[in-house]
């Protein structure tokens, strides 16, 4: 508003706007009292409170991510390992199969022999490699690794070792477990295969 020279604020109305704010302060001093202040307009920064807390749940969830990674990570080792083992144990039934079906073929060829022999005295344990005919008593050797293919005379040792056991319950059949050990981040593990074999050779 301006004066009648519409030029400067009217005095007497600054004056009544200044007299009307004091008795609206008074007024709420009487209300709320006397530490009645008037509402600051809040910062727009953050309390330290806040930043602790932001700070700890961004900790907590790097966390749990890097848990979830690393759990992850053990998991797919350890089935890799898992998968290898457990061909090594399925080789190995295989090789004492074979050895078993090498004694029949021989005494169907009148050669002689038992379709027990080489696989005998394996009730305590014995180890072979794919290209041997004869299993021997286990010296809990490790695996060797070359050219893709497991043995004990070539190649560095891997993580793993494979024992086989062989009980003959009757005189027609053969009980074998094939059981493959190997240490992973300072923990033991092991696969078993096991399958029974008999003399099919007509009587």
């Amino acid at each position: 508003m301006t004066n009648e020279q519409g030029i400067y604020p009217a005095p007497n109305l600054c004056m009544a706007y200044m007299i009307l704010f004091k008795k609206k302060t008074k007024l709420a001093t009487q209300r709320f009292g006397a530490g009645f202040t008037q509402p600051q307009r809040r910062g727009a920064g953050f309390t330290l409170i806040e930043v602790l807390a932001a700070a700890f749940l961004v900790t907590l969830g790097a966390g749990g991510a890097f848990a979830l990674v690393q759990r992850t990570v053990s998991f797919t080792s350890n089935a890799v390992f898992q998968l290898e083992a457990t061909y090594l144990a399925q080789e190995g039934i295989e090789i004492v199969r074979n050895i078993r079906d090498t004694n029949l073929l021989k005494i169907h060829k009148g050669v002689g022999g038992e379709w027990t022999d080489n696989l005998t005295g394996c009730e305590a344990g014995c180890e072979a490699a794919y290209n041997e005919e004869v299993l021997t008593v286990s010296e809990s050797r490790y695996l060797k690794f070359q050219a893709g293919l497991y043995q004990y005379t070539q190649g560095p040792n891997t993580t793993y070792k494979r024992e086989m056991r062989v009980v003959q319950p009757s005189d027609e059949k053969l009980e074998v477990a094939v059981e493959v050990t190997w240490e992973e981040r300072g923990r033991s593990h092991e696969v078993t295969a096991a399958t029974e074999l008999y003399n099919w050779l007509p009587q």
